[in-house]
């Protein structure tokens, strides 16, 4: 790939999340390489507050809605965008984004089209999915296996095979490490401490890791659950910790900037999500050398090596994972043996680095 290759991103979240972080994170390190890159975003999105401090990358709002394909206005407009900054390859992030970007495609014939793909959802068998991705999607990008099964579910033959690559989220494991952080918690001494962190939304299944806590409050484990994240669930969360009479084991730390503040206090990372595509929590837990409890399911067992970096339970199962903890919790010897797998897993599998050669490969 030549240094000047022109490569823009499509994002129209007006949210920050996983996908954001993935596109955000790549087109800095890409226009670091020297890259041109152009990014498309929703105006007043995190993603364009974020990307201002970028002067090497053009930002250009735009907003996209789930209607835009429709709109041959919209579709034109977005062609000429593309055709006038020369752009070479484009990376789209939502099934709204590749469906303007595809349709953007018939007037504009030299773009090379990437999906990046991070949601364990079946795409829909429609017609206008047919269309993009057996004529106008070049690549999709998948964030894990299980994300890569599920994209033909409803129709085997809806994305060729042959242009499904699997590449994992990656972070900055070097950087992360000699992060500085502020614990959230002082510890004390005989009590263990067990954390998670995420949006607070039904995804993510907070309400197990109170029966959790419950469970080991009636084993006489003393410990503070620690739970990082904000989201519509809180108060409700709340209340039941209050029902559970746990609330004097749990402890709602808010949002966190920096993970490392929550991860640094904790000595397990327990993670009951009900789907994911691929999580970088469990990534950053991986790389902060904290031992993981997880349910199995999505890719959780892609990210985790069961046995030797945590332990997988069976979903749902919440004396399963709680006597997952327990052994962890029992053993010292075990929880160091994790700790440096984990650290070793983050490094080998999941550097940053590696995966963006990865992604170059395929511009």
């Amino acid at each position: 790939m030549t240094s000047n290759k022109r490569v823009a991103f499509l994002n129209s979240s007006k949210f920050w999340g996983g996908g954001e972080q993935w596109h955000f994170r790549t087109a800095t390190l890409l226009a670091q390489r020297g890259l041109p890159i152009t990014f498309f975003c929703y105006p007043g999105s995190v993603l364009q507050q974020r990307l201002r401090s970028h002067a090497q990358i053009t930002v250009v709002p735009l907003r996209v809605s789930n209607l835009s394909f429709l709109n041959p206005v919209k579709i034109l407009f977005f062609a000429r965008l593309l055709r006038s900054a020369k752009i070479e390859t484009l990376i789209a992030n939502s099934p709204n984004d590749i469906k303007l970007a595809g349709l953007s495609k018939l007037f504009y014939r030299g773009l090379r089209l990437i999906f990046r793909r991070g949601q364990p959802h079946p795409l829909k068998n429609s017609f206008i999915n047919r269309f993009l991705f057996q004529r106008m999607v070049n690549l999709v990008i998948a964030n894990s296996q299980d994300v890569r099964r599920g994209l033909n579910v409803k129709n085997p033959q809806l994305v060729p095979q042959e242009r499904i690559v699997v590449i994992y989220n990656g972070i900055d494991v070097d950087a992360f490490e000699q992060r500085t952080f502020n614990p959230v918690v002082a510890r004390e001494d005989g009590v263990w401490y067990l954390g998670n962190g995420g949006r607070l939304v039904e995804q993510k299944n907070q309400k197990d890791l109170l029966y959790l806590s419950q469970r080991l409050k009636r084993d006489n484990i003393r410990h503070k659950l620690l739970i990082a994240g904000t989201g519509k669930l809180e108060q409700e969360l709340k209340q039941l910790a209050k029902q559970l009479q746990v609330d004097d084991c749990v402890e709602f730390v808010g949002f966190l900037e920096n993970i490392k503040d929550l991860l640094e206090c904790i000595d397990i990372f327990v993670f009951p999500s009900k789907f994911e595509g691929m999580s970088n929590m469990l990534v950053e837990a991986l790389a902060s050398g904290t031992p993981i409890v997880a349910y199995d399911v999505s890719s959780n067992a892609e990210v985790i090596s069961a046995d030797e970096t945590g332990f997988l339970a069976p979903e749902d199962d919440i004396d399963r994972l709680a006597k997952l903890c327990k052994t962890l919790i029992e053993d010292t010897n075990l929880r160091t043996t994790f700790s440096t797998r984990c650290r070793q897993s983050a490094h080998q599998r999941f550097s940053e680095q590696g995966l963006l050669e990865q992604v170059i490969a395929q511009l």
